[in-house]
């Protein structure tokens, strides 16, 4: 391993916890969206918003293994 890369992994920028409560959040709005459209009979916001919401999932679900990595080094 190069060095310095475990101190490199140890910092984690500033910014990176407001992008978390913008990803949590759009993600809310989306599952609102979807359940607006379901009420609504929209059917293509529906897919549409449903696409959206395993998108932010799995943009949070990266987020919280790169802690658990950070965590372990």
């Amino acid at each position: 391993m190069p060095k310095g890369k475990e101190a490199y992994r140890s910092v984690v920028p500033r910014i990176n916890p407001v992008l978390l409560e913008g990803e949590i959040v759009t993600l809310f709005y989306s599952f609102v969206a979807v359940l607006m459209a379901l009420r609504r009979g929209r059917y293509f916001l529906i897919r549409l918003s449903l696409t959206v919401c395993v998108g932010f999932e799995m943009v949070l679900y990266w987020i919280w293994q790169e802690g658990n990595t950070r965590k372990r080094t």
